[in-house]
């Protein structure tokens, strides 16, 4: 049996916004959830996502899109996050996830 991997990786966006983990590698079908915080009032939040030989893309959004390719996200301004969700990885999410706020 040959297990697929989903990997995961979190960069911050200065010193404003922290991203665990950094980085995450599951089975195919696995659900994975990785956490942005931000210590700033933060009127727009984004998760970006940048494929493999591809340019980052913007993929979800606090005030627009928030679910897109069975992909969540929640933002939770209690506790000054902005959590990106998936419940069944594909092998084609592998990528670079980076949350950023403005």
């Amino acid at each position: 049996l040959i297990s697929n991997l989903f990997c995961l990786s979190g960069l911050t966006s200065g010193d404003q916004v922290t991203q665990s983990p950094l980085e995450i590698s599951i089975n195919e079908g696995m659900g994975a959830a990785l956490s942005c915080s931000y210590d700033v009032t933060a009127y727009n939040m984004f998760w970006y996502v940048q494929y493999p030989d591809k340019t980052p893309e913007m993929l979800l959004y606090n005030y627009g899109v928030k679910e897109q390719r069975g992909f969540t996200a929640k933002q939770e301004k209690s506790d000054f996050t902005f959590n990106l969700y998936k419940d069944q990885a594909e092998l084609t999410d592998t990528g670079v996830y980076y949350c950023a706020v403005s």
